[in-house]
């Protein structure tokens, strides 16, 4: 508003707006970071070489145990998928293995896994 001019009401006569504002300036944050329409904030970690990243996970929840009552916490993106997939290394290595057995099954025409003579 350095140059602008008005007509102020009373008198009728022009005058600067910079008389009849002030003008300041401040700093504010220039947004505020919400989850599900809470006011929330982002913390952001990386595992050191050596560690995983369930054990890094594992940290945090314990770290994040000691909020004072009121606050809470929620695993977002890559965190959630791994915390919600949990452990598939087991089901995937069965899964794994029935199909190449129905495979060779397949191949050689028998389900059974012993002749007998």
């Amino acid at each position: 508003m350095s140059k602008t001019c008005e007509r102020a009401r009373p008198r009728r006569k022009w005058c600067r707006s910079a008389r009849r504002c002030d003008i300041s300036d401040t700093t504010a944050r220039t947004a505020c970071p919400r989850y599900n329409l809470f006011p929330a904030a982002e913390v952001q970690g990386a595992t050191l070489p050596g560690f995983s990243t369930g054990q890094a996970i594992g940290a945090m929840e314990k770290i994040l145990a000691q909020l004072p009552s009121g606050f809470g916490f929620e695993w977002t993106e890559i965190a959630l998928q791994e915390k919600s997939t949990g452990n598939t290394a087991i089901v995937a290595f069965t899964l794994a293995v029935v199909f190449v057995f129905l495979l060779l099954a397949a191949q050689y025409e028998s389900v059974s896994c012993c002749r007998s003579p």
